[in-house]
């Protein structure tokens, strides 16, 4: 049941996003998708993975950068004053 319903939920998305179209005549029903839109949908979202990627790349860097930098850093104690 579980799978009836996940695959009726995708066939209305991809409705809905235009992937797919219904026509009926008197004699047939046919269903059509749309290669070009399914293409370049699936091309944006890959490009904005991998721009999701490369930011999270770039952040992790800095964080490892500053981490060491911290590490390699004197610490700052004040000087012992003689009594």
């Amino acid at each position: 049941m579980k799978m009836i319903v996940m695959a009726v939920i995708a066939v209305i998305g991809m409705a809905l996003a235009g992937w797919l179209t219904f026509a009926s005549s008197d004699e047939n029903i046919s269903i059509e998708v749309n290669k070009a839109e399914v293409k370049a949908d699936t091309k944006s979202v890959v490009e904005a993975g991998e721009n999701l990627l490369d930011e999270i790349s770039d952040a992790t860097t800095n964080v490892v950068e500053d981490a060491k930098e911290a590490v390699n850093a004197p610490e700052d104690k004040p000087e012992a004053q003689p009594e």
